[in-house]
């Protein structure tokens, strides 16, 4: 009878085991998914700074170029 008893115990525990496992790594994908998205949107936010200033720069190198004209 005890045999029994330390078995379904430990099936128990063997369960819960499995199923904590799953939700911890399910919260693990859900934060490297969003720290993918704040990455991407960081990287978009550089890149469209750049593009700013790159339309600044140019405007400032071609406004030259019409006083010459």
């Amino acid at each position: 009878m005890d045999k029994k008893i330390t078995m379904a115990l430990f099936t128990i525990a063997m369960l819960l085991y499995m199923q904590l496992n799953s939700k911890l790594d399910s919260m693990i994908l859900g934060i490297d998914s969003n720290a993918a998205i704040l990455a991407t949107l960081r990287d978009r936010q550089k890149l469209d700074e750049a593009s700013k200033k790159n339309s600044i720069i140019k405007k400032q190198h071609e406004s030259p170029r019409e006083y010459r004209m």
